[in-house]
């Protein structure tokens, strides 16, 4: 798992509070990059050999470790800018030239869907200096390759104003990560040991933190930013011959690598939050500077100037929405799923079309497909000759979806079938067959039933062709089985989205015959209106009982050695479909049941529910 969080020092590496508080699963997450528009871009800079100044030994280690968890992200390699002094290309050596050119590049021509991310790796320090008008200024600056202590102006790096243009810079998420003060040799006069400049070293490594502390204390970081600063004042930031990285870049790559969930105070449901980055990085470069240098403290500083508690740094920074992996997981952390995959996409978890169908945005994942062996024993225990309906839900296997997508929030309506195909085939409507079930209601808000498998597939089809849904490029499709599936279970292992048992209080199913329970509940005898029954934590309704909804598949025993994004057989004479209906009882509205029939098969148990892609085209 990659973190962009490393990211994170490019911004402003300069703040160590305590961790920000909130679970990591039930927050939203910032809504910075939209996947195709919004440009990513970074400037890495690290400097190990000084043409004035002592030498560095690992510096660019971490940058170059950097720019590989940045394109193992999303990031595209040709924006991520990399300069060293090891470099081949002239023009990628960190002097003041260089740097001060590719700056300027960076910022040049982003908008407001963009990320921007810049890391600074070598010495630091605090200057005096004084303008044309005799006034006189205390600055931090970062020293590039050919930086001169006697001239910071004209040689080095000033911080204030990285934090001035990150300050007019429109992107929404900006990072600034600083790991300076690295050695012990640094500061006030050109004094010449071994051809190198030596350093005051108190002068170089508190003035340049708290140089850096009181910038964001005074003018707060620019909107959208995280700043990271690899110690405090009075303190060394450690470079170790072992790990050969600094010690605090070294963890901060290890937090990007998934560590930080694992570890510590990570909660290991598969992603690194900016809590468990922060806690990470913090405890272990403290910890480690601590033993390795006889207790000499190294304590990394925190600040963020954003409005949320808590976010998934790499959700922000990925140009690709994440495929997640832990399951089964909690409602929580669904929504929070939900959530940052819409900020990767810059769409919406929760979307209306032209004729008023509502969708919700399903994020991509693993989950396991089918049934149980228990469960399967049960029921053909108790039903055996229904065993073979019972058996297709094996072999139980994962299955990844590997694309987000939009699911119906309820099964189409007979309202909106009549709007777009002129008809309205429901034995339960006013003017049906089932008319004298429904008397005196309005069904309009009724599931449309009696449409087979090709009804379906005409309605998407004209749906899709209608000029405010072309334009809008949403091609309507019904959900594959594993979609479906998928988007049912919400995170959950259990039978049922909410649990392992229902009846007819918990979905609209023959309440004669509850699962799980002796407790029976009501049997309408008929479809009602959508949304009637508590949704699952996708904001899906339905999903069990009131009636079957079709899904693209042939019907077929499962292969799963599929495990992405299967679609079933090639084909078949029956096509799928899922969820359990008003007529059947609840052990028919379980996750994992299917059935399957003739594609113009037609009853008044069959309706669908539509599914779209999002509209960008790297994400179909």
């Amino acid at each position: 798992m990659n973190r962009l969080i490393l990211t994170a020092w490019l911004l402003s590496i300069v703040s160590a509070g305590p961790a920000i508080a909130a679970d990591a699963r039930g927050v939203a997450v910032l809504p910075v990059l939209q996947a195709g528009q919004g440009q990513a871009r970074a400037l890495l800079v690290g400097v190990n050999d000084y043409e004035r100044l002592t030498d560095l030994r690992f510096c660019e280690a971490d940058v170059t470790g950097l720019r590989e968890r940045l394109v193992e992200i999303g990031f595209d390699r040709q924006s991520v800018k990399c300069l060293t002094t090891g470099a081949s290309d002239s023009a990628l050596r960190p002097s003041f030239r260089n740097v001060t050119e590719q700056l300027d590049a960076l910022f040049a021509g982003l908008d407001a869907d963009s990320v921007l991310v810049i890391a600074l790796s070598g010495h630091g320090g605090s200057f005096e200096w004084k303008d044309a008008g005799g006034r006189e200024h205390t600055e931090s600056f970062f020293c590039p390759q050919d930086a001169r202590l006697t001239d910071p102006v004209g040689t080095m790096i000033s911080l204030p104003k990285i934090y001035e243009r990150l300050e007019k810079c429109p992107a929404r998420f900006k990072l600034l990560l600083t790991d300076a003060c690295r050695d012990r040799h640094f500061v006030p006069a050109d004094a010449r040991v071994a051809g190198k400049t030596a350093v005051d070293e108190a002068r170089s490594i508190a003035g340049f933190a708290d140089g850096v502390k009181s910038l964001s204390d005074a003018r707060r970081l620019p909107k959208g930013t995280l700043a990271m600063v690899s110690c405090s004042s009075g303190e060394q930031s450690w470079e170790d011959r072992d790990l050969q990285h600094g010690i605090f870049m070294y963890y901060v790559l290890e937090a990007l690598a998934g560590r930080a969930d694992r570890e510590y105070r990570g909660d290991g449901n598969g992603v690194v939050c900016f809590r468990e980055f922060k806690d990470y990085v913090y405890r272990k470069t403290s910890d480690h500077a601590w033993r390795a240098h006889s207790g000499s403290p190294q304590t990394p500083n925190f600040y963020a100037n954003w409005e949320l508690p808590n976010f998934d740094l790499v959700e922000v920074l990925r140009r690709e929405p994440p495929v997640y992996t832990g399951w089964p997981y909690s409602a929580s952390e669904a929504g929070r799923r939900q959530a940052a995959t819409a900020a990767v996409l810059g769409q919406p978890v929760e979307w209306s079309n032209s004729v008023g169908m509502k969708f919700k945005l399903i994020p991509a994942g693993e989950f396991v497909m089918g049934s149980p062996r228990e469960e399967v024993e049960g029921l053909v225990k108790e039903y055996p000759s229904l065993k073979e309906y019972f058996e297709v839900e094996q072999p139980q296997h994962r299955v990844r979806i590997t694309r987000p997508y939009y699911l119906g929030m309820h099964e189409a309506t007979q309202s909106e079938y009549e709007r777009v195909m002129g008809t309205n085939p429901s034995w339960f409507a006013r003017t049906g067959k089932g008319s004298d079930r429904v008397s005196g209601q309005d069904t309009s808000r009724f599931p449309v039933e009696n449409v087979s498998w090709d009804d379906a597939q005409e309605f998407c089809r004209k749906l899709s062709a209608l000029s405010a849904e072309q334009s809008a490029g949403r091609g309507y499709r019904l959900p594959t089985e594993a979609e479906w599936e998928h988007a049912c279970r919400a995170g959950t292992a259990t039978p049922f989205h909410f649990g392992t048992q229902l009846n007819g209080r918990d979905a609209n199913c023959d309440g004669s015959e509850p699962y799980g329970t002796t407790t029976k509940g009501p049997y309408l005898q008929r479809t009602t209106r959508v949304g009637s029954y508590e949704g699952n934590v996708f904001g899906l309704y339905d999903m069990h009982g009131n009636v079957w909804e079709w899904c693209s598949d042939w019907f077929a025993d499962y292969a799963p050695a599929v495990v992405d994004d299967p679609t079933g057989a090639t084909a078949g004479s029956f096509r799928v479909y899922r969820g359990g209906g008003w007529y059947f009882g609840a052990r028919y509205c379980r996750s994992a049941d299917r059935h399957g029939n003739a594609p113009d098969f037609r009853f008044d148990f069959l309706g669908f529910r539509l599914a779209f892609s999002p509209v960008d085209a790297s994400v179909r």
